[in-house]
């Protein structure tokens, strides 16, 4: 599975892979994606899809409602606080929007605000994110 492959290419290299940002981005597939087997990776890509304004159905998501934070419920709250919409029903998110948010943001949950603040070094107009 190559989640930023619409937005990054990657090329071997004779030291490894090297990762370029595509001048001319493809779209985010339609149809749901099953993030079951990389969970972790949910909350970096919510981001990224916000960032990006993609809208996406990601699931296999399940387990992510009883780490230490309920992580979904966490993600839908800093999307909907930076303008997106984002929700989930069991272990399936549905997110949509662009990030439209002007100004200072407070995001308490740190992991949350860890992502976001990824997103944000590259804007030259950023938002602080604390």
């Amino acid at each position: 599975m190559r989640l930023w492959a619409p937005w990054v290419h990657t090329e071997a290299t004779s030291e490894g892979l090297r990762l370029t940002h595509r001048e001319d981005p493809e779209p985010w597939s339609i149809d749901p994606v099953d993030l079951k087997h990389v969970p972790d990776l949910f909350q970096p890509l919510a981001i990224t899809l916000a960032a990006r304004g993609e809208k996406a159905v990601l699931t296999g998501l399940d387990n992510l409602v009883v780490k230490e934070t309920d992580r979904l419920h966490a993600i839908a709250e800093v999307l909907n606080t930076i303008g997106c919409i984002g929700g989930y029903r069991g272990g399936t998110f549905i997110q949509g929007g662009s990030i439209t948010a002007k100004g200072p943001l407070t995001i308490e949950r740190h992991r949350c605000g860890f992502v976001a603040q990824l997103h944000r070094a590259a804007d030259p107009h950023p938002n602080r994110i604390e």
